[in-house]
């Protein structure tokens, strides 16, 4: 049950794992994302959703019963955790990669808004909407 409820956050999370492992002088070299600021949007946007498909997934999951109640808090620690180690590992294991403390900031931002996104489509009774 937790697999099937999860899978969309696990191809996710994979998905950016894959984005971040992309060599440096693979990425094309768009001056304007700097400029806007689009490099963090994307971030946030990016942990946003991570963060929704994950509380959605713990929730309708039953196989562990303290995560189902306990799933936006669960989902932003995993959010959270997940943003640092991506920085670090493009820091430390990808090529051509380097971390930044406000890419950080975003993916964190990111995990925030996506809690918020959750309140705002399921309301404020979470748990019989999406576990019922």
């Amino acid at each position: 049950m937790f697999l099937r409820h999860n899978i969309v956050a696990i191809i996710w999370s994979l998905a950016i794992l894959l984005m971040c492992g992309i060599p440096g002088s693979s990425l094309p070299d768009l001056s304007i994302w700097d400029m806007l600021s689009l490099d963090k949007f994307t971030h946030a946007a990016v942990f946003a959703l991570l963060c929704l498909f994950c509380i959605v997934g713990f929730r309708k999951q039953t196989d562990i019963k303290i995560l189902r109640i306990h799933a936006k808090r669960a989902a932003l620690l995993y959010g959270v955790l997940f943003g640092i180690v991506t920085e670090l590992m493009q820091a430390l294991v990808f090529e051509e990669r380097t971390a930044d403390l406000y890419d950080v900031l975003a993916n964190i931002l990111g995990c925030f808004v996506g809690v918020l996104l959750f309140r705002m489509i399921y309301g404020k009774d979470l748990y019989y909407k999406v576990a019922g």
